[in-house]
């Protein structure tokens, strides 16, 4: 069998190299109407589909278009998007109420079961 180089075997997942500060401009250009037409980003949050306890996503978290929206337990609610690779894990994103903006990276092994739930952890105390 023929080893594949990561970029084949991780597809797209591995593509973007980037810093926190950078991704958090990101999601802040996004969700501040910088990227998107209006009805796009509706789409991406509004037109969400219910996915709690589904997968990755804690109870009542939903999912449109490549963005999660999940519930944070100050009762506010952050959209963004989380990823892995085998040795780094990232999830962030901008809370609703536009307050704050965060990107949170792990260096282990993929963030899943109590490894995810810290990251997520991390995301909602930030």
């Amino acid at each position: 069998m023929t080893e594949l180089p990561a970029y084949e075997f991780f597809g797209a997942s591995g593509g973007l190299v980037t810093t926190p500060k950078d991704l958090n401009a990101f999601w802040d250009s996004l969700f501040g109407g910088k990227l998107l037409p209006r009805w796009a980003l509706r789409q991406m949050t509004q037109d969400a589909t219910d996915v709690g306890g589904r997968d990755v996503y804690p109870k009542g978290s939903r999912y449109g278009y490549g963005v999660a929206s999940i519930p944070l337990s100050c009762g506010g609610t952050y959209r963004g998007h989380g990823g892995g690779l085998p040795g780094v894990s990232v999830g962030g994103g901008r809370a609703t109420d536009g307050r704050g903006t965060v990107t949170v990276y792990t260096t282990t092994v993929a963030a899943q079961g109590a490894r995810l739930a810290h990251l997520q952890g991390a995301v909602d105390a930030a």
